[in-house]
């Protein structure tokens, strides 16, 4: 998108294209994206790796890529107004700019449920977006493929602004259309039950037995009542089926659902080892490092 772009604007006379170096920067953008990662890593485990999932258990999309985008504005802005980072001229396209990062990472995040997507995403962006695809010669120096004006070209420039917008808003639109499983849960526990829904829902036929069994259905998560469940003649499978459905049942008692407190079947230390094993991997779950 941002090179769509930085393309119209030097038909537009707002920014100059040098072919040669642009067929370089594509020739070499793998090793400015890997090395741009490097930087990038570090802000992302922190923006997506941990503040992302903390704010999506109880907030929507966009409530989540409001508060995410303040933030970000808040520790960028001063470094740019002390001199420290980019040019206090640019500060409105910035932040411009940052509100479409936040939106289509944030997708990408959400989608992928890992932090990598957003680390490829960040790097890109400082690698080639914010340089107007630059090539590094081997004395050091950048040769940017678009030059023109900082009001226009580059990180601060309103081109590679309105082009982050446009695909975080298309991106994000998307997203809502075609909704997943939506993080944003009351407590850490559910994670577990909504992770377990594919499971609890398949077992629902089998403790029906073929019979009309109550069952109680939330948004996100079908939850069928163990109380009056069947025995079949596969016990351990439909036990471990019955334990989950329990549960799943009981967090949901535990959240304000009175019609759930009388489900008591389960064992309370399992409940318990549900909401100790969530916990430890809700954040080595979006750094990859856990399926």
């Amino acid at each position: 998108m941002a090179l769509v772009a930085y393309w119209l604007g030097s038909a537009f006379g707002l920014d100059t294209l040098d072919l040669s170096r642009l067929a370089h920067a594509f020739l070499t953008s793998p090793v400015a994206i890997v090395s741009a990662c490097l930087t990038a890593v570090g802000e992302e485990v922190g923006w997506r790796g941990f503040l992302w999932p903390l704010l999506r258990r109880r907030r929507s999309f966009l409530a989540t890529s409001l508060i995410v985008w303040a933030i970000w504005c808040a520790y960028h802005v001063p470094l740019i107004l002390l001199g420290w980072y980019g040019t206090r001229a640019g500060i409105a396209a910035f932040t411009v700019a940052v509100a479409g990062i936040v939106l289509f990472i944030g997708v990408l995040t959400d989608r992928s449920r890992s932090v990598w997507p957003s680390v490829a995403a960040h790097g890109a962006w400082n690698g080639l977006v914010a340089t107007g695809f630059a090539v590094v010669t081997l004395g050091g120096d950048r040769l940017a493929a678009f030059t023109g004006s900082t009001t226009w070209v580059g990180e601060f420039g309103w081109l590679a602004a309105f082009a982050s917008l446009a695909l975080g808003v298309i991106a994000t639109v998307w997203h809502l259309r075609r909704p997943e499983d939506d993080l944003r849960v009351a407590r850490p526990e559910e994670a577990v039950a909504l992770g377990r829904r594919a499971k609890v829902r398949d077992a629902a036929p089998q403790l029906r037995g073929g019979s009309d069994v109550p069952s109680v259905a939330t948004p996100g998560l079908e939850v069928s009542s163990a109380a009056s469940a069947p025995t079949s003649a596969d016990g351990t499978a439909l036990s471990s089926r019955v334990a989950d459905s329990c549960a799943a049942a009981v967090i949901l008692g535990r959240c304000g659902l009175p019609a759930m407190r009388s489900v008591n079947a389960v064992p309370q230390a399992r409940t318990v080892a549900l909401m100790r094993s969530s916990r430890r991997r809700d954040f080595a779950s979006f750094l990859g490092l856990s399926r």
